[in-house]
This record gives C-alpha cells, sequence and structure tokens, in this order.
C-alpha cells in the first residue's frame, strides 16, 4: 500500500471519527432533554398529588 493511500485511509477514518463524536454528542444533548422533561412532568404530577391529598385534609 502506498503512501498516499494510507493518508486517505486515515482522512477517511478521521472524518468518520469526528461525525460520530458529533453524533454522540448531540444525541446525549438530547437524551439531557428528555431526561429534564420526565424530571420536571414527576415533579409536578407528585405537587398535584400532594396538592390533592392536602385538599382532602
Amino acid at each position: 500500500m502506498e503512501q498516499e493511500e494510507i493518508d486517505k485511509r486515515v482522512k477517511a477514518v478521521e472524518e468518520a471519527y469526528k461525525d460520530f463524536l458529533h453524533r454522540i454528542e448531540e444525541s446525549s444533548k438530547e437524551e439531557e432533554k428528555i431526561i429534564a422533561e420526565f424530571e420536571r412532568v414527576l415533579t409536578k404530577a407528585r405537587m398535584e398529588e400532594i396538592k390533592n391529598s392536602l385538599d382532602t385534609l
């Protein structure tokens, strides 16, 4: 294999790796948003539950 071919393959692997890291970062951001929304919904539901239980007293 010639050096030129090796350089091309290295460049292709580097680009694929950069793309992979970018996708992981974006996925992580999306996951954080989903978790935050889930926590917000749970907190709201729990607060409503507490409010309802206090109303029955």
